[in-house]
C-alpha cells in the first residue's frame, strides 16, 4: 500500500512539472515586449501620421497627374497656347472661328476668346486612376485608399506647366490610408505552441 501511494505521489509531481514546462516555454503575453499592444499601430512607408486628439489617421501629399485644360464653351472652340506675356498672363484661351490669336501679345476682343477651363469629369477619373494605382501598388483594395483635395477651391488652370508651355490642371491633395500593426500579431513571446491543453494519462 506504501508503494503504491508512493508512486501516486511521483507520476502527480512529474504531471504537474509537465504543465510547468510547457507553460514556461510558451511564455507570458508581455507588454514591454516588441509587437504587442503598447507598440500601437504605425503608417505605411511615405505616409505621415496625423493624430487629431482622437484618431490616427495616415497621409501623403499627391499631385494630380496630367489632366489638359479645354475648350468648354462650344462658340470658343480653338485652344491657344499663350506665353511669354508675363505671370499671370500667360492663361490658355480659346478663339471663336475666324479670329487667329498669336501665343504673345495683346488679346482680341471678350466676345473673340474664352479662357481654357477644368473638365470636371477628367479630372475625377483622372482621381480615380491614382487611387487604383495606389490600392495597387500597397496591395490594398481601392476602398482601403482614399484621396481628398487640399482645399476647397477645386481644380485650377497652372500657367505654361505642360509641354511647349501649354497651361495643366493642378489640383493638390493627399491619398490616406489606415494605419497597420507594425511587425503583425504576436501573441507572446516565446515559441508558438499548440493550441491543444496538456492531459497527464490516467495513472494505473
Amino acid at each position: 500500500m506504501k508503494t503504491l501511494k508512493t508512486l501516486l505521489v511521483t507520476k502527480s509531481i512529474i504531471a504537474v512539472a509537465a504543465i510547468g514546462a510547457i507553460a514556461a516555454a510558451s511564455g507570458p503575453a508581455s507588454a514591454n515586449a516588441p509587437n504587442t499592444p503598447n507598440d500601437g499601430m504605425a503608417c505605411r512607408a511615405g505616409y505621415t501620421p496625423d493624430f487629431n486628439g482622437t484618431a490616427l489617421k495616415c497621409k501623403k501629399d499627391v499631385d494630380l497627374g496630367k489632366v489638359k485644360p479645354v475648350c468648354a464653351n462650344s462658340k470658343f472652340p480653338n485652344y491657344v497656347i499663350r506665353s511669354g506675356n508675363g505671370a499671370g498672363n500667360d492663361k490658355d484661351v480659346c478663339a471663336r472661328n475666324g479670329v487667329t490669336i498669336p501665343s504673345n501679345g495683346p488679346l482680341p476682343g471678350k466676345g473673340d476668346f474664352d479662357y481654357v477651363t477644368s473638365d470636371r469629369s477628367a479630372v475625377d477619373k483622372e482621381i480615380t486612376k491614382m487611387v487604383q494605382a495606389e490600392a495597387t501598388a500597397l496591395g490594398l483594395q481601392t476602398s482601403e485608399v482614399e484621396w481628398s483635395a487640399k482645399s476647397a477651391a477645386g481644380p485650377q488652370i497652372s500657367e505654361n506647366k505642360g509641354p511647349g508651355g501649354e497651361d495643366t490642371v493642378v489640383y493638390p491633395g493627399y491619398f490616406y490610408t489606415f494605419a497597420v500593426k507594425p511587425g503583425g500579431i504576436i501573441i507572446n513571446t516565446g515559441p508558438v505552441s499548440n493550441s491543444t491543453p496538456f492531459t497527464p494519462r490516467a495513472l494505473p
